[in-house]
């Protein structure tokens, strides 16, 4: 009995661990649902207490009356126009870096990788003056523009080394059959592409979803504002509807969290698949 001893205790740990950090995380989850059906007062009086009446009105008057609807719109708008354009340059990019032996491939390397060592949040403000200063100030065009920038060099660096581990006589083979290289990328390529295209668009998609600065640097009208900066409003300088806020917050999670279930077979079978062929 004794030799079993450190096996239970080792399970047992290995079972705690995780259910203690799961507590951690759920915890405050449940303390913002919870207190977004709830008055400021009860908030503070009663945290950990049921509300009193279950009224999801509030939900409904964030919605329509505060438009964290057209918040909801926009952000999935920058984040799916961005991805696109972000993808489209990245595939390009490194199918270039990778198959074509250029002179100039490791300056680009340097560039790409410099792109990623330069703190995103530093490069915000200049180019906010940068697009000012060229008459570019619509968010749909200059925000889009910036987040598939800071996208691009991360998404790059993935995809170069997911094409090097396809095996390039695959293309040669295309290409003696008559294909250019350019169909060769679209038809043999990128398809053996797809769990690092998925993984990169997920992690982009999630990105933006979760940015604040740069939406709050960029934006000024509120037809234009996230639904991150929609429920900010919630918020003053002289004190906060703690309830509302709340609410907003809930309503900026859901999507994330329903979207990350829905794609996390997509982001495993991706990490998994570079990990294996890397």
């Amino acid at each position: 009995m004794k030799a079993h001893k450190p096996k239970i205790f080792q399970r047992a740990l290995v079972a705690l661990l995780p259910t203690v950090y799961s507590g951690l995380i759920l915890l405050p989850l449940v303390f913002i649902v919870l207190s977004s059906f709830k008055p400021t007062e009860a908030i503070f009086s009663k945290p950990w207490s049921f509300p009193e009446r279950w009224d999801f009105s509030i939900y409904l008057e964030l919605l329509v009356k505060y438009k964290l609807a057209l918040g909801l719109f926009n952000s999935v708008y920058y984040a799916a126009v961005s991805g696109a354009l972000a993808i489209s340059v990245s595939v390009c990019a490194a199918y270039a870096l990778v198959r074509m032996k250029f002179r100039t491939n490791p300056l680009f390397m340097g560039l790409i990788l410099l792109g990623i060592m330069i703190p995103v949040h530093s490069e915000i403000v200049p180019l906010y003056v940068m697009f000012a200063k060229l008459g570019m100030r619509e968010p749909r065009i200059a925000l889009t523009a910036v987040y598939a920038a800071f996208s691009i060099p991360v998404t790059t660096l993935v995809l170069a080394g997911y094409i090097r581990s396809i095996p390039v006589a695959l293309e040669e083979s295309a290409v003696m059959d008559g294909s250019s290289i350019i169909g060769a990328l679209f038809r043999i390529v990128l398809p053996m592409m797809r769990p690092a295209l998925a993984t990169t668009a997920i992690f982009h998609v999630l990105g933006v979803w979760n940015d604040f600065f740069a939406a709050l640097v960029f934006i000024n009208s509120e037809n234009d504002r996230t639904l991150q900066l929609a429920a900010s409003v919630f918020r003053g300088s002289f004190g906060a509807n703690y309830q509302y806020l709340l609410g907003g917050v809930v309503l900026s999670m859901l999507p994330s969290a329903v979207f990350y279930l829905l794609v996390q077979d997509k982001i495993i079978e991706g990490v998994a698949a570079g990990a294996v062929k890397g």
